[in-house]
């Protein structure tokens, strides 16, 4: 008798086939992680790390940047109080007088000891609240630059020369590689610009109660090409931690205004 046990028909192992390949494809779409809708459905990719993140590689050549600072001449940043007065009657009414804050945007300047303080704000903050000053008094005053941005020296001096200026003062920190050095300094050139220089440093140390590094005359480009009495004031030293805390401190500023509105003032009216 013949027995037909484990015997299968051609069409039930091409069927049997059949059935195994369908669900080897579909464990396949289920392990190979296929998405299910269109591109548009996934994720979006993270975005880059921004400005300050600690993802975003550091520059060892150049110092920590501080915090930004607020820019333009609407909000002096000392917070003083606006200067109250009739500027048509004041005591520097019908003169122009330029303020030069040194150094801004890729040129910082003098860096602090520290790190976190730069020469190119400390001269803006300055700038800001001695325009108000002299602004109360009268005058017409104009900025060389007006907020962070970097302005050649030709430029500078021509702004004097197009606004027809009675003098230019630019403004400045210092630095020296003798960090016990500190105090005050006024420079000058030209021989018509002792007077004011002068007047300059003699307002400075008095109302910052600095060290009298003195009057000095060297040919800096702005007060060699000035046609107008020019100085250029150093407020304190970046290189000495004593001055560069007194230069950080948002009233100090404001008091070498005021010694920068005195000097143009004695200079200009004898007062």
């Amino acid at each position: 008798m013949h027995r037909f046990c484990g015997f299968r028909p051609p069409g039930a192992v091409r069927l049997e086939a059949s059935a195994l390949a369908t669900i080897l494809l579909l464990l396949l779409m289920l392990f190979a992680g296929i998405p299910s809708g269109a591109p548009e459905d996934l994720p979006p990719a993270p975005a880059p790390p921004g400005p300050g993140s600690s993802q975003e590689p550091a520059d060892p050549s150049s110092p920590r940047a501080p915090q930004e600072a607020p820019y333009g001449d609407s909000s002096p940043p000392s917070g003083a109080p606006p200067v109250q007065g009739s500027p048509q009657d004041g005591p520097l009414s019908g003169y122009t007088i330029v303020l030069d804050p040194g150094h801004g945007g890729r040129d910082p300047g003098a860096v602090g000891v520290s790190g976190r303080t730069w020469e190119k704000y400390n001269t803006w903050f300055v700038a800001l609240d001695a325009k108000a000053l002299l602004e109360g008094a009268g005058a017409r005053v104009v900025l060389t630059r007006t907020g962070d941005v970097y302005v050649p020296l030709p430029e500078r001096v021509a702004t004097a020369r197009r606004h027809g200026a009675a003098l230019f003062v630019s403004i400045h920190n210092d630095w020296n590689p003798q960090p016990a050095l500190r105090g005050v300094t006024t420079y000058y050139w030209h021989e018509a610009s002792r007077a004011l220089a002068e007047a300059m440093q003699a307002a400075l140390v008095g109302r910052l109660g600095a060290r009298n590094v003195g009057v000095l005359r060297q040919p800096f480009y702005v007060l060699r090409m000035a046609d107008v009495p020019a100085v250029l004031v150093e407020l304190g030293f970046l290189s000495n931690g004593e001055d560069e805390a007194l230069l950080a401190q948002p009233a100090y500023r404001y008091r070498a205004a005021e010694a920068i509105y005195q000097g143009v003032l004695r200079y200009l009216t004898g007062a």
